[in-house]
Order: C-alpha cells, then sequence, then structure tokens
C-alpha cells in the first residue's frame, strides 16, 4: 500500500512537472523547459496510528525547490499496529 501512495506522489509531481512546461508561448518555450530541467520536488511523508482503535493513515505533501506547497495528501491504510506503518 505504501508504495502505491508514494508511485501516485511521484505520478502527481510528473504531472505537475508536464503541466507547466507549455505554458508559454513557443518563444518562450525553450527558456520555461531550460529553467524547469533544474526544478525539483521534495515528497515528505509521514505514517500515523490511533492508539485507539489501530486505524493507520500514510499523509504527505509535495512542495518544491522553494518550499511552496504544490499538493497534500492522505489514505487511510487500515488497521494494524504502530510497527506495520513505516513507509
Amino acid at each position: 500500500m505504501a508504495l502505491e501512495i508514494v508511485k501516485a506522489s511521484f505520478n502527481w509531481a510528473q504531472q505537475f512537472d508536464f503541466s507547466h512546461r507549455d505554458i508559454q508561448h513557443s518563444s518562450q518555450t525553450i527558456v520555461s523547459r531550460a529553467h524547469m530541467a533544474n526544478t525539483w520536488v521534495n515528497l515528505f511523508t509521514n505514517g500515523v496510528v490511533a492508539s485507539g482503535d489501530g486505524s493507520a493513515f500514510a499523509r504527505g505533501v509535495l512542495r518544491d525547490q522553494h518550499e511552496n506547497w504544490i499538493l497534500g495528501f492522505s489514505h487511510f491504510l487500515g488497521r494494524c499496529s504502530f510497527f506495520g506503518v513505516e513507509l
């Protein structure tokens, strides 16, 4: 399940990158693509288990190289012990 979350997050990051490549007109596209070649995205994740009922969640956020928020996510993993939530 955690691998699916990472794959989905990576897919969102790729879509973000692709969606910003061709926004400019053709005369500025090369500059935009050169700039995007140096752009990176941070994926921060965390797993949480509620001690009362063992509900496990994975959550995270994507941020660009300037620490601007791109998107956040939260996903219910099921019921398990806190040892099983390691991402």
